[in-house]
């Protein structure tokens, strides 16, 4: 409940982030988010710049396994590899906040499922004003502190504030990334001065995806999950488009057993979340609170 807490608050100060002028795709955000973390890859028709669906056969082909399909589900899988049970993830795999990540065996199913340390940091807010602290892409926690009167260092100037080499910051052009003042950056949000934030949900969340969950996000442009919404059989119903809104394309979701045309939507008796099928073959499902 704390780690998903934690991912709430992150996400939702990412979300708050968001202004920008850019033309941006539905999936640069929340569904399209998880595509590619979980490495599906992209489809495109109709020449348009946005994927109309993502393919992910060969994630579903290692994480999704019916329950007569014969195959062993006591293996744990991480970007495309099995690990066995007691096999230990080395930490040159992991984000720097996640350690000790090891497969063990899920009592209540007898699936392997990854269980992680998250690095606790006591990175306080400092009493002194004129100090600040500084980070590296290689550690979670702060590594040093730099105050004023110190050694002058390198800055960055991004959206009208200044950082000092070693700063962390979120761009609001960009608030699925996480960045780094390094010398050299000259306003391109890419490595090695940004890098996407890490949701590890194939760390995290393993079990969920097997059982056919699909994440829930804080809005239209959350960045990593809040929530998991899985399958009730008997109480879920597909509610059809009916012709509102074009299709663009014939892919569609699963959820399930059931199947969603592009644009069909989930009955919920939350009122404060949506599931749509807007990019197959996941449903898109968000939450906005009631204000």
């Amino acid at each position: 409940m704390k780690f998903l807490l934690c991912i709430f608050l992150v996400t939702l100060g990412l979300a708050f982030a968001f202004a920008s002028g850019k033309d941006r795709c539905p999936t640069d955000f929340t569904i399209g988010y998880f595509y590619r973390e979980i490495g599906c890859k992209p489809v495109y028709e109709e020449a348009s710049n946005c994927p109309s669906h993502f393919d992910c056969s060969n994630y579903r082909k290692i994480h999704v396994i019916p329950t007569d399909s014969g195959r062993t589900t006591n293996v744990c899988t991480y970007k495309g590899t099995s690990y066995e049970i007691g096999t230990e993830l080395s930490s040159s795999k992991v984000n720097p906040c996640v350690a000790n990540c090891r497969c063990v065996e899920d009592y209540r199913t007898g699936h392997g499922v990854f269980t992680c340390a998250s690095v606790e940091c006591f990175d306080w807010h400092l009493e002194d004003e004129n100090c600040t602290r500084l980070y590296n892409e290689e550690s979670c926690c702060s590594v040093k502190t730099h105050c004023k009167g110190d050694e002058p260092l390198p800055t960055c100037l991004v959206d009208g504030k200044v950082y000092l080499q070693g700063q962390k910051f979120y761009p609001n052009d960009e608030p699925c990334k996480e960045c780094y003042c390094q010398e050299g950056f000259e306003g391109k949000f890419e490595e090695p001065f940004c890098k996407n934030v890490a949701c590890n949900v194939e760390l995290h969340y393993a079990s969920r995806i097997r059982d056919n969950c699909v994440p829930v996000y804080y809005g239209r442009q959350g960045c990593c999950p809040i929530d998991w919404k899985c399958p009730k059989p008997g109480k879920d119903q597909v509610v059809p488009n009916l012709g509102k809104s074009p299709k663009t394309t014939t892919a569609t979701c699963k959820f399930g057993d059931l199947e969603f045309q592009q644009h069909d939507e989930l009955n919920t008796t939350e009122p404060d979340l949506s599931c749509k099928c807007l990019t197959p073959p996941y449903l898109t499902c968000t939450s906005q609170p009631q204000v």
